[in-house]
C-alpha cells in the first residue's frame, strides 16, 4: 500500500517514511479507511466505485466476500486437493506470478465481467517448463465448465491465498 501512497501524494519513499514518522493525518488517514485495491483503482481510473454509489458497493463486497469465502472449497473439489493443483497441473509460485501480472492491467478492473477470458488467456500465454499443451488445455477446460467470471476475478486477485501451499 505504501507504493500507491506515494503515487497519490507525488511523493517520494523518503517523504512517505518522513511523514509517516512525524505522524502526518494524511497518511493514517489513507491507511485506515482505504485499501491497497481503492487506491489502485483510484490511480488507474480516477474514481473509487466503492465512494460512487456506497449502496451498490456494500452489496458488491459482500457478494465479493461471499465468492472469496466458497472459492478455496470450489477448488478443492475441483481439483480434488488444493496441493495437487501444483504438483499435477502447474508449479503454484509461477502461476501466482502470471495471475499477478494480470492485477496490473487497468482492463481487469474496468472488465470484470471478462475475468475469465483474461483467466484464460493467462493460462494459454503461459510459458514455462513442464507447463504442456495437455496440461493447459485440461486446466482451460476446468476453468470453463466449474468457474464463473467473478470467481475467476476473485482468483486472479487473490491467487496467493488459494495456490499458496500452506
Amino acid at each position: 500500500m505504501r507504493k500507491q501512497i506515494i503515487q497519490m501524494l507525488g511523493n517520494t519513499e523518503k517523504s512517505y517514511y518522513r511523514w509517516k514518522e512525524e505522524g502526518r493525518p494524511i497518511i493514517a488517514f489513507l491507511e485506515r479507511y482505504f485499501t491497497k485495491d481503492d487506491l489502485e483503482e483510484f490511480l488507474k481510473t480516477g474514481i473509487m466505485s466503492k465512494l460512487e454509489n456506497p449502496e451498490d458497493y456494500q452489496f458488491s463486497y459482500m457478494f465479493f466476500e461471499y465468492v472469496r469465502y466458497n472459492l478455496k472449497e470450489k477448488l478443492f473439489r475441483i481439483f480434488n486437493d488444493i496441493s495437487s493443483w501444483s504438483n499435477k497441473y502447474i508449479n503454484s509460485k509461477d502461476f501466482i506470478d502470471a495471475l499477478k501480472n494480470i492485477t496490473l492491467d487497468p482492463k481487469l478492473e474496468i472488465e470484470k465481467h471478462k475475468s475469465k477470458e483474461f483467466l484464460i488467456r493467462a493460462i494459454e500465454e503461459y510459458k514455462i517448463q513442464g507447463f504442456s499443451k495437455a496440461k493447459k488445455e485440461k486446466v482451460i477446460n476446468i476453468i470453463e465448465a466449474n468457474l464463473s467470471n467473478i470467481e475467476c476475478y476473485v482468483l486472479i486477485k487473490y491467487a496467493e491465498e488459494f495456490l499458496e501451499d500452506k
